[in-house]
């Protein structure tokens, strides 16, 4: 099972920044990454006027509020609360954009470990699969990823698993030769051909298992 990977995060106000970039696996579907984050953002931003005052300091000193000034979030605001609640929403917007492939990943650990539990997955093969994954794609996007490296998986396995099946199939041959040369007797013959077989059975069980 793969784990997931820790956020990196600024922690500069009272709220717990990881519980807002956790929010991100509530997404799912066709909704875009950029959107997801954009509702998480603002959904953190506090309503009440003591709160906000109490961050006022440090949401100046992280530089939060000089950020929203010139993203022109605050363009024709004379509103401290409310030009407070959009440096907010940006500190919290940077957050989850310096986490932006942090999150991708975590949504698609959750993602395997809830539908391919059973199927191992390379850490290495899965950061590949969603290096291309943005604020542009949607979260449908992500799963689309997981499953094509999941198909792939399971058709390197498959055929893994053939090879044994002709591997057990040369063996049976040969035992075959060697009883009817009378290199061994009939009593060995059919405890290692039971042994075969069986040996064969499970593995065909195995692939039909990665079929379904």
């Amino acid at each position: 099972m793969l784990d997931k990977k820790d956020y990196s995060v600024d922690d500069n106000l009272s709220q717990n920044d990881e519980d807002v970039l956790a929010s991100f696996i509530d997404y799912s579907g066709s909704t875009y990454i950029c959107d997801a984050i954009s509702e998480i953002a603002d959904r953190h931003v506090s309503i009440y006027n003591a709160t906000i005052c109490e961050e006022c300091w440090n949401l100046y000193s992280s530089g939060a509020y000089e950020e929203a000034s010139s993203q022109g979030l605050m363009e024709g605001s004379n509103d401290l609360i409310k030009n407070l609640q959009m440096a907010w929403y940006e500190y919290n917007t940077q957050q989850l954009y310096n986490n932006l492939q942090e999150m991708v990943f975590n949504y698609a650990v959750d993602y395997i470990n809830d539908k391919y539990s059973e199927i191992e997955i390379d850490e290495d093969k899965l950061e590949e699969v969603l290096s291309d994954i943005d604020n542009n794609n949607t979260f449908d996007n992500i799963e689309e990823a997981v499953n094509t490296l999941i198909e792939e998986i399971k058709e390197e396995k498959i055929e893994e698993f053939q090879e044994e099946i002709e591997e057990i199939e040369n063996e049976i041959s040969e035992l075959e030769d060697q009883v009817n040369d009378e290199e061994i007797d009939d009593e060995e013959y059919k405890v290692r051909l039971e042994k075969l077989e069986k040996q064969k059975k499970e593995i065909e069980e195995k692939i039909q298992e990665l079929e379904s």
